[in-house]
């Protein structure tokens, strides 16, 4: 788990960053731009996902805890927010 923790990681915070530029350069005017600003923020979001799965396994619950605030503020792009939010219930509930 350690080893895919970090991987994601890194992965996580590229699409992050990446995500932030798209976000400021983005004419959204223009189909192909728009295209791939929208499937990168899916992929960010199912790396956010599997970032949180993997926080759980490794019993970092605070962790896990601020990244599933993110997850599930994200409306348009949480497409597991009904077990996200059980679990940050579950969580929530074992601290």
């Amino acid at each position: 788990y350690e080893s895919a923790l970090f991987q994601v990681e890194q992965l996580l915070l590229s699409t992050d960053e990446e995500i932030e530029k798209m976000s400021a350069n983005t004419n959204y005017q223009d189909e192909a731009a728009e295209y791939e600003y929208q499937m990168m923020r899916s992929m960010n979001s199912e790396l956010r996902w599997t970032y949180i799965y993997l926080l759980v396994q490794t019993e970092r619950s605070e962790k896990a805890l601020l990244q599933l605030k993110r997850y599930i503020g994200d409306e348009k792009y949480a497409h597991h927010k009904e077990l996200a939010v059980a679990l940050r219930e579950k969580l929530e509930k074992n601290k």
